[in-house]
């Protein structure tokens, strides 16, 4: 009896994963950003990151897959940061990675090259 609580609970486990966030900045950071998880999609759930949490978070307890039996597929996009391009790379398996970059200050050489 114990043996099949804990296999069922190993099973359980297997069923959920976590997932890592990173935001990276080549500029001066904002403030704070605000990060949106999809599950298929959909969004899930939302995030506010800033310097305090040194710009990371990590999403659990997220369900691997959905009740129809097909892996869930996760993203995540940013709120736009006025002056600042940003590149999502990443997996939920793998972490995801948010680059923030300071367009304002890449226009402004380029400027300086032309002008």
């Amino acid at each position: 009896m114990i043996w099949q609580q804990a296999l069922q609970l190993q099973i359980q486990i297997q069923k959920r994963l976590l997932s890592k966030l990173r935001k990276a900045w080549v500029g001066t950071p904002a403030a704070s950003v605000t990060i949106k998880l999809f599950a298929d999609g959909a969004e899930k759930e939302t995030v506010t990151l800033t310097a305090t949490d040194n710009w990371t978070h990590t999403f659990t307890n997220l369900d691997k897959y959905a009740n129809d039996g097909h892996e869930i597929v996760y993203t995540v996009d940013e709120t736009p940061v006025a002056g600042y391009a940003k590149d999502i790379s990443g997996t939920a398996a793998t972490g995801f990675t948010i680059k923030n970059t300071n367009t304002a200050n890449n226009q402004y050489s380029q400027s300086q090259r032309h002008g």
